[in-house]
């Protein structure tokens, strides 16, 4: 049933708009929300900043330590070598004079490593050691299967496994 043949109409739509002490207020907050987001990137820039400076004074600082002790470990090595040299003439000399014939050379004395005896190590928990394997007691079995009442046929006695 038609009650009159009327065409649609489209709606219509009109767009009203804040007051605009609403707009101006949304644009305040915004220009502070960005003001206060600026002003904590700066501080933590700042922070990150001054934190990089001072890594990198103490790595200068550990720089010129190491360099002082490499310098002092140089001058210490060469001031060994220096005696052992010595003390190696000293002993040839003493060798070629008669009085070291029966003394053990310099290099047998200066062991590069050393032996370590059961007598002069204590026994720490870490330690592994071998000893023999005892072998476990296992139970006397109980169970015995009598075969003189089963006749000796495929298919006669206790079946293990399927």
């Amino acid at each position: 049933m038609c009650f009159g043949s009327r065409a649609p109409q489209a709606p219509v739509i009109n767009y009203i708009s804040p007051p605009p002490q609403d707009t101006s207020a949304q644009e305040q907050s915004l220009e502070d929300y960005s003001k206060i987001q600026q002003d904590s990137m700066d501080t933590f820039m700042d922070s990150i900043n001054k934190q990089i400076a001072s890594a990198e004074r103490q790595n200068a600082d550990l720089l010129a330590q190491m360099a002082e002790q490499s310098q002092a470990m140089l001058a210490s090595n060469e001031a060994t070598r220096t005696s052992i040299s010595e003390a190696q003439a000293a002993a040839a000399e003493y060798g070629q004079q008669g009085g070291g014939a029966g003394q053990p050379s310099m290099e047998t004395v200066q062991a590069p490593y050393a032996i370590t005896t059961e007598e002069n190590v204590e026994a720490t928990e870490a330690a592994q050691t071998t000893e023999e394997i005892k072998k476990k007691k296992k139970p006397v079995s109980t169970l015995k299967i009598s075969r003189g009442g089963l006749s000796s046929t495929t298919g006669t006695g206790v079946n293990y496994g399927v």
